[in-house]
Formats: C-alpha cells, sequence, structure tokens
C-alpha cells in the first residue's frame, strides 16, 4: 500500500513536470542574438555606465 502510494506520488510529480516543461522555451520575439550572452553581461556588469537604454537606470 505504501509503495502503491510513493509510486502515485512519483507519477504525478512527472505528470507536472512534463506539463511544465513546455513553458520554459522562449518566444523568438525577446530571443536575443548574441552567440555569448554571459559574457556580454559580465561586460555590461562590469561598466554599467558605458550602456545606455531600458533598465540602465537599474544600474545607477
Amino acid at each position: 500500500m505504501a509503495g502503491q502510494k510513493q509510486g502515485v506520488r512519483w507519477l504525478l510529480a512527472a505528470a507536472v513536470a512534463v506539463a511544465l516543461s513546455g513553458c520554459v522555451s522562449v518566444p523568438d520575439a525577446i530571443k536575443g542574438t548574441s552567440p555569448t550572452p554571459q559574457q556580454d553581461l559580465v561586460r555590461v556588469m562590469n561598466a554599467p555606465q558605458l550602456y545606455v537604454g531600458q533598465g540602465s537606470a537599474l544600474w545607477r
């Protein structure tokens, strides 16, 4: 009985994971074009005063 409940819980957890996996895709309209976004982020964080645009006020 306890094993059956645990099996149902695992099945439910797997179903939730599969259902949510469709939520992680990024729409083409907001995808970036940089091949190295992590390096770009480091550049902005190291010298935020060089970058102007949406959200630039957050770095001040």
